[in-house]
């Protein structure tokens, strides 16, 4: 960082001194078109977040899509920043569908051909863009084979630097899925701002318990898994306060790999997680089309929830 300016005192600030020299940074700040809070950007985006495991990262079929959803530009009314475990966000001007694989998953192809959620909020955004004039800015970052189970429970090994495949706030900060995505979070907005760009709210997608559900080690009830989801909303909030997060949890669904009394714990954790928070709302997939792996979402049902995301 270059330090542009310092203050001394002689005296602890007041609440009312210290909202006086901030109100004076931000406007002498944006005088010279540099923004550090959202409040004083001169446009406005809205901010939807697509993370958790491989249903956020994207296994559906761009083959699948109709010619006409292929077909679509959707880059006037959307872009798309990408994280993961490896990288700093990518960004493009605009909206491409596959963008995720192509850059992340698959760097050694020109060719994508899966996608996930983030689709349906670029349609749905496309489709309103005569009642809503803001763009949609996607920030994404889904890592598959992942859990909310934290690592003292057995699951899997990842690959450095993310060794770790939980999303629980109680991983280490430098290999915990939640610190990385909260670090490329915070990179994204901040980004954002260098752009001149603000936001007032934020929809968050989560997709999660897939592999939770697939052992009673991993989630011992429904009060454990509740409070693994409780933690991570009460950690974003704190981080990024005055901000109007709107949480959208994807409950996991039914699998040949599920183990009955573990998933019984991840969908209970879940609802009780929904009923105790006003900003969370359930979304139930179980009418859902799915890939012939019986796991992952088809085309249809990524576009769906993508809609649904976008309200």
């Amino acid at each position: 960082f270059e330090i542009a300016m310092a203050f001394v005192f002689d005296a602890p600030l007041t609440d009312a001194e210290e909202d006086a020299l901030l109100a004076w940074v931000r406007q002498r700040a944006s005088a010279r078109g540099i923004h550090i809070h959202r409040d004083d950007c001169p446009v406005r985006e809205d901010v939807y977040i697509v993370a958790g495991e491989s249903n956020a990262a994207g296994r559906s079929l761009i083959s699948d899509l109709s010619a006409d959803d292929r077909a679509l530009r959707l880059d006037r009314h959307a872009s798309i920043l990408l994280g993961n475990n490896t990288t700093r966000w990518r960004t493009v001007d605009g909206y491409e569908l596959g963008f995720n694989q192509k850059i992340n998953e698959a760097p050694s192809s020109p060719v994508a051909t899966q996608f996930g959620p983030e689709f349906g909020v670029a349609y749905q955004r496309r489709a309103v863009a005569a009642t809503r004039a803001r763009r949609a800015r996607i920030l994404k970052l889904g890592q598959g084979s992942t859990f909310m189970a934290t690592s003292a429970t057995g699951t899997p090994s990842g690959s450095a630097p993310s060794p770790s495949v939980s999303w629980n706030v109680g991983e280490l900060n430098t290999s915990g899925l939640f610190w990385i995505f909260l670090a490329h979070l915070q990179c994204g907005l901040q980004g954002m701002l260098g752009q001149g760009v603000g936001w007032d709210q934020v929809r968050m997608g989560f997709w999660i318990g897939l592999n939770d559900a697939m052992g009673a080690q991993y989630t011992t009830s429904a009060a454990v898994y509740q409070g693994y989801l409780q933690d991570m909303l009460d950690m974003i909030e704190a981080q990024f306060p005055g901000i109007d997060l709107q949480f959208h949890l994807f409950r996991a669904h039914p699998h040949g790999g599920s183990d009955s009394t573990a998933l019984a714990h991840v969908r209970d954790g879940s609802d009780a997680f929904a009923a105790a928070n006003g900003n969370v709302t359930l979304v139930d997939t179980d009418s859902l089309g799915l890939e012939v792996d019986g796991v992952h979402y088809d085309a249809e049902a990524s576009k769906a929830m993508g809609i649904t995301l976008h309200g």
